[in-house]
């Protein structure tokens, strides 16, 4: 299991390779399973999918927890200045299963 700290951006000012400038309120930890790789990665430039689960508290509010989700998991911290730099941009989309078990999809692409 992963063990990841889940936080809201309150601010978009920033573009992703500089989103941790944006504010941002912490929201929990919770554990994931290893991320596991269903489809492409086979060559450099295929996207990899990848899926988790994680369990959210009893009671909490769904939608906050897919939006905490996809601020933490998302993005690219890709500085550069330049097409073809290689860096990695991450895509999340979330789906509960039932009330508190949630699947997370990442879509990973390389700049290249």
């Amino acid at each position: 299991m992963q063990t990841v700290n889940l936080f809201i951006r309150k601010t978009h000012k920033y573009v992703n390779g500089w989103a941790s400038l944006d504010d941002s309120d912490y929201l929990a930890t919770v554990k994931m399973t290893p991320p596991k790789l269903v489809e492409g990665g086979v060559e450099p430039w295929e996207r990899e999918k990848y899926v988790q689960h994680l369990r959210i508290p009893a009671g909490a509010d769904h939608k906050l927890f897919a939006e905490a989700v996809r601020d933490t998991l998302s993005g690219s911290r890709c500085r550069h200045e330049y097409d073809c730099c290689g860096c990695a941009s991450r895509s999340v989309f979330t789906r509960m299963l039932n009330k508190r078990d949630m699947l997370v999809e990442k879509t990973v692409t390389y700049n290249l």
